[in-house]
């Protein structure tokens, strides 16, 4: 009999729609980015047909929006250079060339839909929405229009229950229609589909074919003709109904509590940005007294530069003008002339007039958007009986524009099923026997992500909860606030481990802004308005993305890059630059540099946060393949080297402790002599999971070598460290493992050095544990504490 798999942890719910807006006309692609976004999109933007090619083939985008006429390359070549290459995602022409023979230059070339400048909102909205429910099929599903189903797993087509015998080429041609509904196709981009090069028929064959598929389907009691001729184009499947509500504009997706949370942040601030336009006339007066003072202009032209990349994200937009030509007129060389100065103290009376502005005057929908208290609008099923923890819960998430459905127990949950589609479940599992807890949990998660509520979590219980299905589990007492944080990652994440985001900018507006749009998301953040402590901040809070200003004191982002991309162990940390300019020759230094993202002030937070968890996410890709043990799922031994040094630098730094842990099988040889190397890989891969359930994020976890696995504790005592790894082998030896004829138990053994007792280096560290794990081995002991005279073995190099 095979070894029965263990658990694995269920799968992570897709992240968000991924839309790539390509358009050399910055206005343009603004608007219609905002607008998507305001539709929960992530949207990324860019310029020029070479840029667009090259996100397209780096990025995983779900649909691009793609413009003819654009510099380096146009859009019709690269749609024809995607498509060469076996680029399946769906591609729009959004162009205001409206001429028949471009269209069907277009659709030839390989778009899935053609839209001519000016759109309608509603309709492109409608057209995305189609495209990405066409994206997103799955292959063998059954494809419908009506009651005519066409099955492509018993390969056969049918109306009302009756099959309908179709050629081969009838039935693909059938297929293609229902498989790209709205899609306009031209008789060759039908030929190009399903015939191949030595084959091709004549246009006319096509009209033969489609003539005879008609015939068939009116033949079978369907009435509508449902491939429509669309003269001068081609054909395409007739649309149904639209079962999609068309989205509310813009315009009412904002409300009183986007209002109420804009003013909050608004006035916090305003005061300040009062003061600094007093500060700078004061000193433009100084200037104009003695033009000479460099230093007093140099002081003016930083803060203009600041001003110009906050006013806009606190509803300012015209002061964001301003300050831009401020800075401008700032950047000349001295002296600056009387006019020039004049005219300075009169566009800060105008800065002045704008601050004092109501609310209401200066908002805009792009400020609207960046404070949004949250990503998403998304209905959240709450089941609980406990009807002091629903209204708290329920206090707090009125800000977040989450719909909130509470339902007592699973009976009326069920119903809810019925009657809306929740996307998530938050599941108050207190006060029941744990049988119905896992039941619910396992029944729940068939639909939606869950996250559960337990006061009494012991380790066995709550590895069962995850083995149902549930995603996270937190304890009632948990801060409403918190827990919303934690639905928000469920939902856009499948629970990703919360990263770490670096900001290094010398505004302290812009820093606070930063938090207000990227706190929601769960992000661990490490905010720093000078570089000076730049080194010791990155070793302390090892950030997964950093993000630079580009022109600060002493440093510059630039040079910030330029050290990070030439550091031996951060080579490879994602860089992303925000900059109140956004000139063709500062992004080129950037990139240069070594940036991976470039973000122009004031910013707007859906595109923000889109570029971070995109960057974030191809980074993981990245770095998990070449440095992740196949059979364990932990990282190799050089990954894990690395992250074992980054810690012991920090411990040594922060003065904290440091634990290593050598872990062994104890038979696993045996397993792999006496009965398979499958059932000693089975046993190996249940430890590697059992340690990833049970540990943080941030401890190291490595397979060594075959049969030894090194677990790197940072800022835990030794006796803790003790309790958890003792926790975890009384786990695993619960386990039995089935082998040919009888069930089998296994049994961990480990070694464990502390710093700085028992080592001061990773290479000592690892001596003093090999030692204390070859005693535990043979004296038929769990788990030995190191013992500094004990005898130091060399440590293999990795």
């Amino acid at each position: 009999m095979p070894p029965s798999s263990p658990p694995s942890p269920p799968p992570a719910r897709p992240s968000a729609v991924k839309i790539l807006v390509v358009d050399d006309d910055k206005d343009t692609s603004a608007a219609l980015a905002e607008a998507l976004s305001q539709h929960h999109y992530q949207v990324s933007v860019a310029a020029d047909g070479q840029t667009a090619l090259s996100l397209a083939q780096t990025w995983n985008y779900d649909l691009i929006l793609l413009d003819w006429l654009l510099p380096s390359l146009d859009g019709l070549s690269v749609c024809c250079e995607l498509r060469s290459h076996g680029y399946q995602q769906p591609i729009l022409l959004l162009t205001a060339k409206d001429a028949h023979a471009d269209i069907v230059a277009g659709l030839d070339a390989g778009a899935d839909d053609y839209v001519v400048k000016p759109y309608y909102l509603p309709e492109l909205l409608a057209r995305i929405r189609a495209l990405l429910r066409r994206g997103n099929a799955i292959t063998d599903t059954i494809l419908h229009w009506g009651d005519l189903q066409l099955n492509p797993i018993a390969g056969e087509v049918t109306y009302q229950g009756q099959e309908i015998a179709l050629t081969a080429k009838e039935y693909q041609l059938l297929e293609l229609f229902l498989r790209n509904p709205q899609r306009v196709f031209s008789r060759s981009a039908i030929i190009e589909r399903l015939w191949s090069f030595e084959d091709s028929p004549s246009d006319n064959a096509i009209t033969v074919h489609i003539k005879g598929l008609r015939r068939k389907l009116r033949a079978s009691g369907l009435q509508d003709d449902i491939i429509e001729t669309v003269y001068g184009l081609g054909y395409r499947l007739k649309a149904l109904p639209d079962p999609w509500p068309t989205p509310p504009s813009i315009s009412s997706l904002t409300d009183d509590t986007d209002t109420r949370t804009i003013q909050t942040v608004l006035e916090q601030h305003r005061a300040t940005f009062l003061h600094r336009v007093d500060t700078m006339q004061r000193q433009a007066q100084h200037l104009r007294q003695d033009a000479t003072q460099t230093p007093l202009q140099s002081a003016l032209h930083q803060e203009a530069h600041k001003l110009a990349g906050s006013l806009g994200c606190f509803g300012f937009p015209e002061g964001t003008q301003i300050a831009r030509t401020l800075e401008q007129s700032l950047a000349a060389e001295s002296p600056l002339a009387d006019a020039t100065l004049t005219q300075l103290l009169d566009r800060l009376d105008q800065l002045r007039a704008i601050l004092h502005q109501p609310l209401p005057s200066t908002i805009t929908a792009a400020t609207k958007s960046t404070f949004s208290a949250t990503p998403l609008e998304i209905p959240v099923l709450l089941i609980s009986p406990n009807e002091e923890l629903v209204q708290h819960i329920q206090q707090e998430v009125s800000p977040w524009d989450v719909q909130l459905m509470v339902t007592v127990d699973m009976e009326a949950a069920r119903q809810s099923f019925a009657s809306a589609s929740p996307q998530l479940a938050l599941l108050d599992l207190n006060d029941q026997p744990l049988a119905t807890v896992l039941a619910s949990v396992r029944e729940l998660s068939r639909h939606m992500p869950v996250v559960g509520l337990l006061d009494q979590q012991t380790l066995e219980v709550r590895v069962k909860l995850i083995q149902a299905g549930a995603q996270a589990i937190l304890q009632s007492v948990t801060p409403p606030s918190q827990i919303l944080v934690t639905l928000v990652q469920v939902l856009n994440t499948g629970l990703r481990p919360a990263e770490h985001l670096l900001i290094v900018d010398d505004d302290l507006h812009i820093l606070d802004h930063l938090h207000h749009i990227l706190q929601p998301w769960g992000f661990h953040l490490g905010l720093l308005d000078h570089p000076t402590h730049f080194w010791t901040t990155l070793e302390d809070l090892v950030p997964d993305l950093l993000i630079l200003d580009i022109e600060m004191p002493d440093i510059s982002g630039i040079e910030l890059c330029q050290a990070v991309r030439n550091h031996p162990h951060w080579h490879d940390l994602p860089v992303l630059f925000l900059s109140a300019h956004g000139d063709p020759e500062q992004i080129q230094q950037s990139f240069l540099a070594g940036a991976d993202d470039f973000v122009r002030k004031p910013v707007i937070g859906p595109e923000l946060v889109a570029r971070i968890l995109t960057r974030l996410e191809h980074t993981r890709s990245q770095r998990q393949l070449p440095y992740i043990d196949d059979l364990t799922g932990l990282s190799n031994r050089r990954r894990g080297t690395e992250d074992l040094q980054r810690l012991l630098r920090l411990a040594q730094r922060q003065q904290q402790e440091f634990s290593l842990a050598l872990v062994a099988i104890d038979p696993l040889s045996a397993c792999h002599h006496q009965h398979s190397h499958e059932l000693g890989n089975h046993v190996l891969s249940y430890l590697g999971q059992l340690l990833q359930q049970r540990f943080r994020q941030e401890d190291v976890l490595c397979r060594w070598n075959s049969d030894t696995l090194v677990v790197g504790l940072y800022g835990i005592s030794q006796p803790h460290a003790r309790q958890r790894l003792l926790e975890v082998f009384t786990a695993f030896q619960q386990q039995h493992f089935q082998a040919e004829h009888h069930a089998i138990q296994a049994v961990c053994r480990a070694g464990l050095a502390i710093f700085p007792h028992h080592g001061q280096s990773v290479q000592t560290l690892y001596q003093a544990a090999s030692a204390a794990l070859g005693r535990a081995q043979a004296t038929n002991q769990c788990l030995l504490l190191a013992d500094a005279s004990s005898q130091r073995l060399p440590m293999p190099q990795p």
